[in-house]
């Protein structure tokens, strides 16, 4: 759902609706804010045309609410609450998703070189192995190394 209503205009965050609130006080449900980046840039609101831009979307934390966010009823409630989705939408920026972003490729790095040393180590071994393979040599063991 976007607590906006309608998509933009301009290009720029709008003021919250009261529906997505009312959704939240009806089921308590969580709520994953996100961000679109460059959309309204690859087919503006009202455009026939739709351009090639990247789009970049950025994932918050859920936000969780109780019954005390909602002990009153009413369209003001309703809108507080959407309100509060939408400052966590505009807390989300294309920085801390690239910070995020970094975190995962640094920890992807790290995954895959302590798997290729797992792997250069064993290959290691293996070509110990071998190396003392002699061929045409008994197949009984020796017992010089």
């Amino acid at each position: 759902m976007f607590p906006e209503g309608a998509r933009t205009l301009d290009g720029n965050l709008q003021p919250a609706q009261p529906g997505l609130g009312l959704v939240i006080a009806k089921t308590l449900a969580p709520v994953v804010p996100m961000r679109i980046f460059g959309a309204h840039e690859a087919w503006a609101r009202g455009s026939k045309k739709i351009r090639l831009h990247p789009i970049t979307i950025v994932v918050g934390h859920p936000i969780f609410f109780t019954q005390a966010d909602i002990a009153e009823r009413g369209k003001d409630v309703y809108q507080r609450l959407s309100e509060r989705v939408m400052n966590e939408i505009a807390k989300l920026t294309i920085d801390s998703a690239l910070i995020a972003m970094i975190a995962i490729i640094v920890g992807l790095i790290v995954v895959a070189t302590y798997a290729n040393w797992q792997n250069a180590d064993r290959d290691r071994i293996e070509t110990t192995t071998v190396t003392h393979f002699t061929p045409g040599a008994s197949a009984s063991p020796s017992s010089t190394p």
